[in-house]
């Protein structure tokens, strides 16, 4: 009994974050907010006049409802503007973006040796709170912190079709506790790890897993192990600002490292945003492959035809952190295109359109 209420009592305030609550990334001004080292675009290797042509054209809607666009090199903010709903110092939603942040806390919870490995097979952390499920088969019982971390658990759960998107369906109406309960019971429709199935669903799941771990359902772990480390303060681990999501794209371009602080294990890093998983043609865009809640893709630059690997956090509405380790380069923009793919990508065009060829081969 003890146990189901502690997971109660977790996926209680679960539910709230999920809602906009704020509990646990509230902090008590015990740090000051790291601010970013500003620089010009020359000192950096960057020509400023296609940097300057992307504003322009955003600003006067050839590029729709993009709110803001930010280009870091070398460790220096470069370019830095707003537009519509954006503003400098007001948190914008990640939506799926914050998949990436979440793929981070997983990385501690194992190097903290809270969770086992992502070999663990997924019901064993549910096994003391559920006796049994339904639509049971052999197939649930080999999901393994992999398969969630890929989106190939085999759940009858895809975004993509209304009757099968897991993550609204679940929080319908539902106690806490009977919303993970739902998932679990969903029938499977693949193999785990056989087929893609991109769904909310999923980070519910793995939230409760380091929870659970961890053996403290009171928090969801952001701030004392993400944030707090890099001087990030937010009130909700689920709204950042353009530049706080600049300084996580800077935190995994320095593989982990922040400051001299190893914050998410280097090898975690580099293994999360490998093409884990390679994506089929119908994944249209730049992305050509799928790691640990992190796209991996190639940018052309439309200019010289070089072609750029990197990898990104993506969210509805046209939220991006970009990162391109061989460039040393964060770009990041927040948008309000949502529900629309087509326009939504807009912005990594922009990086191959513009950004990629503002950099000055000399340098």
């Amino acid at each position: 009994m003890k146990r189901y209420l502690a997971l109660l009592l977790l996926l209680s305030l679960f539910a709230a974050h999920a809602k906009g609550g704020t509990n646990d990334g509230e902090h008590k001004g015990e740090t000051e907010q790291w601010q970013w080292p500003q620089s010009d675009t020359a000192a950096v290797g960057l020509d400023d006049k296609p940097l300057r042509r992307a504003h322009s054209l955003i600003r006067r809607g050839k590029y729709q409802r993009v709110d803001s666009m930010l280009v870091v090199r070398h460790g220096q903010l470069v370019f830095e503007k707003y537009y519509n709903k954006g503003k400098k110092r007001t948190p914008h939603a990640l939506a799926s973006a914050g998949k990436s942040l979440l793929s981070a806390l997983v990385g501690i919870s194992i190097g903290k040796q809270q969770v086992g490995s992502v070999n663990d097979k997924l019901h064993s952390y549910f096994t003391p709170y559920y006796a049994n499920y339904k639509h049971w088969d052999e197939r649930k019982a080999n999901i393994t912190l992999h398969d969630l971390l890929t989106m190939r658990a085999g759940w009858n759960c895809f975004i993509g079709r209304a009757k099968t998107r897991c993550g609204s369906l679940m929080f319908n109406g539902r106690e806490p506790t009977q919303a993970i309960k739902w998932l679990l019971d969903r029938p499977m429709a693949y193999k785990p790890g056989e087929k893609m199935l991109y769904t909310d669903a999923i980070p519910a799941v793995l939230r409760s897993v380091i929870n659970v771990a961890a053996g403290d359902p009171s928090k969801l772990n952001y701030q004392d192990d993400l944030f707090k480390p890099m001087g990030l303060i937010t009130k909700s681990p689920f709204k950042l600002t353009s530049r706080q999501m600049a300084m996580f794209g800077q935190l995994y371009l320095n593989k982990g490292n922040w400051h001299g602080k190893q914050v998410v294990p280097a090898k975690w890093v580099e293994k999360s945003t490998s093409a884990i998983y390679p994506l089929s043609k119908r994944w249209a865009g730049q992305a050509h492959g799928y790691g640990y809640l992190w796209w991996v893709g190639s940018f052309k630059n439309k200019t010289s035809g070089q072609v750029v690997e990197g990898y990104y956090a993506g969210g509805n509405g046209g939220q991006y952190i970009v990162v391109l380790p061989s460039l040393d380069m964060v770009v990041v923009f927040t948008g309000s295109n949502y529900n629309n793919l087509k326009i939504m990508r807009q912005p990594l065009g922009i990086i191959e359109q513009f950004i990629l060829p503002a950099l000055d081969q000399k340098t």
